[in-house]
């Protein structure tokens, strides 16, 4: 094939002759067609997923996610589905008039971005921070099996102080209260050392749940008006 041939060639193989009578076989190719620039943009628009990022919302923010539902529910007079009675086309009616509230306000007043399936979400710093310590944290324990303690194996002098260089800097970025660990490992403090371990594993993975918490409740956050909708639901069901 011509190296300035101008299709991408998709497939090919050989067939029986569909144009006339041969007892020969024909090449039949499949190339991929070509695209204007305005067709190839809208086809990777609609390869990628819209994502509102919601964790760049502030407080001002979502004040002016609020006012925008609040001039939205009085101007479209959503109000009078209040008056609606309860059954099931009602009820399906009323969800679809919050999802479209939802959307059109939060295409006026949340920032988004186009990604494509392959891209993860990245994560907000504080959560990433205590993962990143979780994993540290993980990585020290596992030399503090039971079956290496049982069998007196533990980290040596070298091992210990850098180990214990990487958990300072845990409690110190995270702001936990002081924690002493003694400066050689032995059998007399090593079960007493896995406690305390464990203990500020804990602390940061308890830390970890409330700020995924924290941001989960700000994703989830309801305008006034929004609310009001969903209470009309509600007492339809």
């Amino acid at each position: 094939m011509s190296p300035g041939f101008p299709f991408s060639l998709l497939y090919c193989h050989t067939r029986k002759s569909f144009l006339y009578l041969s007892d020969h076989l024909i090449l039949a190719a499949y190339f991929q067609p070509v695209e204007s620039k305005k067709e190839r943009h809208e086809r990777r628009l609609r390869l990628k997923r819209k994502v509102y990022n919601v964790s760049k919302m502030d407080k001002e923010s979502w004040l002016k996610f609020t006012e925008y539902t609040n001039k939205y529910f009085k101007e479209h007079n959503l109000q009078q589905y209040n008056a609606l009675t309860a059954n099931r086309n009602n009820l399906n009616k009323l969800w679809t008039i919050i999802k479209e509230t939802l959307l059109i306000t939060a295409n006026k007043k949340v920032l988004c971005s186009y990604r494509s399936h392959d891209d993860a979400l990245p994560k907000p710093k504080s959560l990433t921070t205590c993962f990143s310590a979780l994993t540290k944290l993980n990585h020290i324990l596992l030399k503090f099996r039971t079956k290496f303690i049982s069998r007196s194996l533990w980290p040596d002098d070298t091992s210990w102080n850098s180990h214990q260089a990487t958990i300072q800097q845990i409690i110190t970025e995270h702001r936990l209260d002081p924690t002493e660990f003694p400066p050689t490992l032995s059998a007399d403090n090593i079960r007493q050392v896995k406690t305390r371990l464990l203990k500020l594993y804990k602390l940061i993975y308890h830390k970890a749940r409330l700020e995924r918490r924290a941001i989960e409740q700000t994703q989830i956050h309801l305008t006034y008006s929004f609310g009001a909708l969903i209470t009309m639901t509600i007492s339809l069901g």
